[in-house]
């Protein structure tokens, strides 16, 4: 008599194996694809932080550019001031890879002066002009018009650490510009003032139009276009 129950019971036992490894393949797999896409993923986090903060690095060192081509130092009156301002603009002008990165320069002379206010350089004539303050500029204009100029007093000199400082409302860097006096008596040390302002408004045209779509070219761009 033939038995057929016994092939039946092992190809139950067969498929019933073949089955137990699918879904431990299964679980495996889905394992393994997570670690994938977590590795993935901090991958591609590290990989951003990586170009935000090289983004950010050259942004800064392109402010920096400009801070120092109009670094003037301390100086003796404001006409001084003004003739170091118009060479800076000039070689600046002639030597920047971004020179559309500047839009004006202005100079923002002390309350304490007699000839308190803000003058725009023109760049036609390299000479300053008093100047109405431009609508983007009315809020700085306003502040700097209550900094205190012969209540401030004289400043002995290692006193104030003057830097460039970013106001992107605007956008503009500014820096202080300290004046040089001669003490009475010799014996004392040089007298310093605050004798104004250097103002370099920043094109918010070239900025968003040029400057930062190159940098997000340069580190979030591939093949077809930004990858983040």
């Amino acid at each position: 008599m033939k038995q057929r129950p016994k092939p039946f019971f092992v190809s139950l036992a067969v498929i019933t194996a073949l089955g137990a490894v699918l879904v431990v393949l299964a679980v495996l797999q889905y394992r393994w694809s997570t670690q994938v896409a977590e590795s993935d993923r901090e991958r591609l986090q590290t990989t951003l932080q990586t170009a935000m903060n090289q983004f950010r690095e050259d942004l800064h060192r392109e402010l920096a550019n400009v801070g120092s081509a109009f670094e003037i130092g301390r100086v003796e009156g404001v006409k001084e001031a003004e003739s170091l301002l118009s060479e800076r603009y000039v070689n600046w002008e002639r030597s920047a890879t971004h020179r559309a990165l500047v839009a004006d320069v202005y100079f923002w002379e002390n309350p304490r002066t007699s000839h308190a206010g803000l003058f725009y350089l023109n760049p036609k004539t390299g000479r300053f002009e008093a100047a109405a303050c431009p609508s983007q500029l009315a809020g700085l204009c306003a502040r700097l018009s209550r900094e205190p100029g012969k209540g401030q007093g004289e400043l002995a000199p290692p006193v104030i650490p003057f830097v460039w400082s970013l106001h992107a409302e605007i956008p503009a860097l500014i820096h202080p510009v300290l004046g040089i006096a001669a003490n009475a008596d010799d014996r004392l040390p040089t007298i310093l003032h605050p004798a104004g302002y250097v103002v370099v408004e920043l094109s918010r045209d070239f900025l968003n139009k040029e400057l930062f779509p190159e940098l997000a070219h340069r580190y979030f761009g591939g093949p077809q276009g930004l990858v983040y």
